[in-house]
């Protein structure tokens, strides 16, 4: 297992920022220099990472019981023995404080997996778009009421019309497509074709009916996005969200170039199969899926920059002097929009703010996706498909990423994610 600080010393240099030399960040690979601010190096085979609440050297045969938290990491090994995974990594954020940053078992095979390895999010990346669309609605160049059909014209086919921004941010728009497939075999155009050939479900009336959308509605944020900038939305989500953010290794579609690098360095983790027993075959973690233009699946990165978008959210929109949002935008994203609902795709009554969802004021069950059992009132985040998770804990004043390289089906990665995030409020020390 490999342990550093999420802040503090042993960090790669900040966005900006000249590598030390001889650090993990000062080699630079071929292609890179149309990406400035994107620094890379091989990750080490030993390496020493120097925590904020610990300092200390960690080898990866320590046990246990002598590791910072200690019953999260017990039980993150256990998923390895058992086969839900074959790694993971946890970052954490408490009180402003960058506290923990672990890795454990395989990044790839016979490759162990530390902080610095970079992962696909799924649909954890999700609110990376939403923040984009509301930096637009911050300066007046899109409203939530606005129908999407008076921007995006060819939109409204299939009496899709009526629907609005704010239907789309809600996951209420009636077009989920849950028959399509991730468009990693599709051109843009072609994906955009589909979408919006799609029709209105039957029976679904947008802003009264509501259930998840994968794929299809982050598609439509992405061509609005292009659409009022005139810049390609990969760029956009870069530029004016991750980038000032400090999530230097947090991408949107990953250029190819930037992709090859990383591959080179041995920096990409492969995330695998787990739902018939031991890892089978792998799901994601090449290039193919990480360069895909993919606005609400294809975001990537590590679980440290997962945690530090969470704590900006947590700080109103800025981390060490970057804003990206103002206050007041953050708090209207993090409300609840959608209260009540049955959720068709997940089938659970799920709240939703403006692209992320929320923690229930009154749980019925254990909500899908959801935040662990002593999660604080007003907690927000948003899951990737049987392998992520990222959250912000406002009462708790917690900022958390997982992400695990094991997709086990449904059923056990909810089990997964509920047992490790009680675990981690338990060695925190807080929650009820």
């Amino acid at each position: 297992m490999h342990f550093r600080s999420c802040g503090g010393a042993g960090v790669p240099p900040a966005i900006g920022r000249e590598p030390a030399p001889g650090s993990v960040a000062a080699s630079r690979k071929g292609g890179l220099d149309a990406h400035p601010t994107f620094l890379i190096g091989p990750v080490p085979s030993e390496a020493v990472y120097v925590g904020v609440a610990l300092t200390m050297r960690m080898m990866p045969d320590a046990p246990a019981h002598a590791l910072p938290l200690a019953a999260t990491l017990g039980l993150l090994r256990e998923g390895i023995d058992t086969g839900l995974h074959r790694g993971a990594q946890v970052c954490v954020w408490r009180g402003g404080v960058a506290v923990a940053d672990m890795a454990v078992g395989e990044a790839r095979p016979e490759v162990a997996m530390t902080p610095e390895h970079v992962l696909l999010w799924h649909s954890a990346g999700k609110p990376m778009t939403a923040v984009a669309v509301m930096q637009l609605v911050e300066r007046g160049e899109l409203d939530l009421a606005d129908r999407v059909a008076e921007v995006l014209p060819e939109f409204g086919r299939g009496g899709k019309e009526a629907v609005t921004l704010q239907h789309i941010l809600i996951h209420t728009g009636g077009f989920r497509g849950l028959t399509i497939a991730a468009p990693s075999g599709m051109t843009q155009d072609e994906a955009w074709g589909t979408i919006c050939d799609l029709p209105i479900e039957e029976g679904w009336e947008p802003g009264r009916s509501a259930g998840y959308h994968p794929l299809t509605s982050w598609f439509v944020l992405g061509r609005l996005i292009e659409a009022v900038t005139g810049e390609r939305f990969a760029a956009v989500v870069r530029e004016r969200v991750l980038e000032p953010l400090g999530m230097g290794d947090a991408w949107v579609g990953m250029p190819p170039e930037v992709c090859s690098a990383y591959e080179e360095s041995g920096r990409l983790a492969t995330t695998w199969n787990t739902s018939h027993g031991p890892p089978r075959e792998p799901r994601d973690g090449t290039c193919d899926t990480l360069t895909a233009m993919n606005p609400g699946g294809g975001a990537c990165g590590r679980a440290s920059d997962l945690a530090r978008f969470y704590e900006a959210m947590r700080r109103g929109g800025e981390i060490d002097g970057a804003r990206v949002l103002q206050p007041e935008t953050v708090a209207e994203m993090t409300r609840p929009h959608r209260v009540g609902m049955m959720d068709q795709t997940f089938r659970y009554p799920m709240p939703w703010g403006l692209g992320f969802i929320l923690q229930p004021k009154q749980p019925a069950g254990r909500m899908p996706y959801g935040y662990g059992p002593r999660a604080g009132r007003g907690t927000f985040g948003h899951g990737g498909v049987q392998s992520v998770a990222g959250f912000c804990d406002p009462e708790h004043e917690l900022s958390v990423g997982l992400i695990y390289t094991g997709m086990p089906g449904e059923r056990r990665h909810q089990e997964r994610v509920h047992a490790v995030l009680g675990a981690l409020y338990q060695d925190l020390g807080v929650g009820r």
